[in-house]
Order: structure tokens, then sequence, then C-alpha cells
């Protein structure tokens, strides 16, 4: 028994006609009589019978038309289903990320997706460094990645663009506040580092170790918004994105010389992809406190 057996015996009841039904269906009669033939030939009874006022269904096929009625019916739904979520008009749309990405980056491409596509439901989850999301994302969670270049062999992949990696440094810090700041001055300075697991940290050594030495741990910790609270209190200073730096702490903010870049990128999965493109296609243009290759400074060093 298969779908197109089902289709072909509820037309023949509804219609009472072999005939009728083999012209609404655009097939032959005879290709009809054999596919109900063979529908009665699986369920082991006769389903219709040829009366001189029309073909009726038997008790048979009485008991069966309501159940392949209904099963139609849900075979229709749930194409409609898939073809709504696959054009934008109902679902959602998973996006796995890192938390300063998500407060940082995402939010202004929120208001123009909920314009574009008002009944599919944007799920963002961030996680607290990228390793944690790639991990995520390799096991089957989520529609997209979005978060620093990362080597996904089975995913197509989209710059966004790029964010600056700046210093936070406390007003204790005794680096100098009117000249430029390159890593060689922060080499007898403490820091704030990431677990061992989080980019930054990997980014922090090895800046540092481009000016000769190791960065000093005075503190650990696993929060972007921890490191920044204690290095704008003159605990250490750090290095986070320039994008989860905000109000009162951008007094503390440093750029250094030269400035320091990584890319942020969008990884989606191969197949059907309408809203993961259209979502990339919107963080594109929105970019929020993102720059284009193009604008990059002539000197800068990329991470």
């Amino acid at each position: 028994m298969n779908l197109r057996q089902l289709q072909y015996f509820v037309t023949v009841c509804e219609l009472g006609s072999f005939t009728k039904a083999a012209e609404r269906l655009f097939i032959a009669q005879p290709s009809l009589s054999q596919q109900i033939k063979r529908l009665e030939t699986d369920l082991k009874v006769t389903l219709l019978d040829r009366a001189p006022q029309g073909t009726l269904p038997t008790a048979a096929g009485r008991a069966l038309l309501p159940a392949a009625r209904d099963i139609l019916l849900a075979v229709a739904r749930a194409e409609q289903a898939v073809h709504d979520a696959r054009t934008g008009q109902r679902g959602d749309l998973q996006v796995l990320t890192v938390r300063s990405v998500a407060t940082g980056i995402l939010p202004p491409g929120v208001a123009v997706w909920h314009e574009r596509f008002p009944k599919v439901v944007l799920k963002i989850k961030d996680y607290p460094h990228v390793e944690a999301m790639e991990a995520a994302f390799r096991d089957g969670e989520g529609d997209l990645a979005i978060g620093p270049r990362m080597s996904f062999s089975s995913a197509d992949m989209t710059s966004i663009g790029f964010e600056e990696l700046i210093l936070i440094a406390g007003p204790d810090s005794g680096l100098p506040t009117d000249a430029p700041l390159s890593p060689a001055d922060l080499k007898a300075r403490h820091w704030v580092l990431f677990d061992n697991e989080n980019g930054l940290t990997r980014v922090i050594r090895r800046i540092c170790a481009s000016a000769g030495f190791e960065p000093l741990a005075t503190v650990w910790t696993r929060q972007v918004e921890t490191a920044l609270e204690l290095a704008s209190g003159g605990v250490a200073v750090t290095l986070i994105p320039d994008n989860a730096v905000r109000g009162e702490y951008r007094r503390f903010a440093r750029s250094l010389t030269p400035p320091v870049f990584r890319e942020i990128c969008a990884y989606s999965r191969p197949g059907s992809r309408y809203l993961s493109d259209a979502y990339i296609d919107i963080l594109c243009r929105t970019r929020s406190q993102l720059s284009a290759r193009a604008d990059l400074p002539e000197s800068y060093s990329l991470t």
C-alpha cells in the first residue's frame, strides 16, 4: 500500500467512476484499475464494487476511506509545513554563536530579520568560548554557527567582517595614555586571562610572544564580562573584542599598534538553506561594529 494507491482509491470513491477518476488524475484507466487491484491484493479485500449506478466502496472500502483521507491530508499538511519552513513563512532558525558576538554583533540584525520573516523564530544559543560552539556545531546542533574563523570542512563559510581586539587597562595600570601602545609596552603587565579553551587566551599569548615574552596571569576567568570588569578596575590588563565594550568601560579601551583584528564568519550546513542564506545576507548588510576588509587600516595584525 502506498500514497499513490490511496489517492487513486479516494478519487474513485469521490467520483463514483473509474473513467472520471482517470481523467482527473491524468492517467489511463487500465493503469488506474491495475493500481486499485494491487491495493486490494495487498489488503486481501475487495474495496470497490462496480454497480449499475456507479462504482461504490464495499464495506471494507468504507472502512478504509476515512483513514485514507486522513493519511492524504496529513501528508499534504506535512508537505506544506516543510514548504513554509523552507521559504520562511513559518518555523525557526537555530543560530550558534559566542557571547561577545551575540551581544555585540547580532542584535541590529534581529529587527531586520523580524521584519522580513515575522513568523520565523530566531533561536540564538550563545557559548562562553568558540571551542564549545564549534563542538556543538560539529555534533549537529544549529543551522548556523557564527564566530571567529574555524576549520569546518563540511560547512560553507561566509566572511561577515572583522572585529578589533582592544586592550582594557584601568587608570592605575601605569600605561601611557598619550602614545600608541605596542605589544612590547605590555611586557611587565599582569593579565586577566581566559581558560585555555578560550580563543582569546591564545590570541593574547600570540601577541605577547611576538614581543618576546609570556603574559603574566593574575586572574583566570571564563567570562568576557568578568575580564572587562577586572581590567577596568585596575587589577590587570586584558584583550577583548571591541564590540563587547560599552558605556563607561569605553574610557579604559586602547587600540594596539598595529591594531589587532580577527575575522567573524558564518558557517552553514550544505543543502537546502534558504533561511540560513537570508540571515547571513542580513548580517553582511548590518555588520554591526565590524569592519569590511576594504576598511581595515593599512597596517594591522590579523589573528
